[in-house]
């Protein structure tokens, strides 16, 4: 099996296992938002740790990264494998920061309105399907 993809999943069975965590954490202790405040801190977190890894692999360290083999694991266990299992938001916010850095501002407006209004529509498709198929 190659190394980076079991980085990768291993990277997402402790994102995964993370995100119960904090959840269970968050639901038990302190709860402004209602059952909705783990996700909120989920979110953020994964943000500001998806922000610290970019640019320590990205951007500081990037030509020792694509280097080196065991860099190049850890850098797929954090960012793509625990941070895609803790948040797929993280990885959206990514893209958009990236989009402002290249100053498409036209097209990080479209992407971001497109996804968050593409997602839901998504969901509450998938709900009446799902409704419909199982009545």
């Amino acid at each position: 099996m190659n190394f980076q993809i079991l980085a990768i999943a291993l990277g997402g069975a402790t994102g995964a296992l993370a995100r119960y965590g904090v959840g269970t954490l968050v639901h038990k202790t302190w709860m402004p938002f209602g059952v909705y405040t783990g996700t909120f801190i989920a979110n953020s977190l994964g943000c500001f740790i998806m922000g610290l890894a970019f640019v320590y692999f990205d951007l500081k360290y990037s030509a020792l990264t694509s280097s080196n083999e065991a860099l190049v694991a850890i850098r797929q266990f954090c960012m793509i494998g625990f941070l895609g299992a803790f948040t797929t938001y993280s990885s959206f916010s990514l893209d958009a920061f990236k989009m402002l850095q290249q100053g498409q501002i036209f097209h990080w407006g479209i992407y971001i309105f497109s996804t968050l209004i593409v997602s839901i529509v998504s969901l509450m498709i998938g709900v009446f399907i799902a409704k419909f198929l199982l009545t």
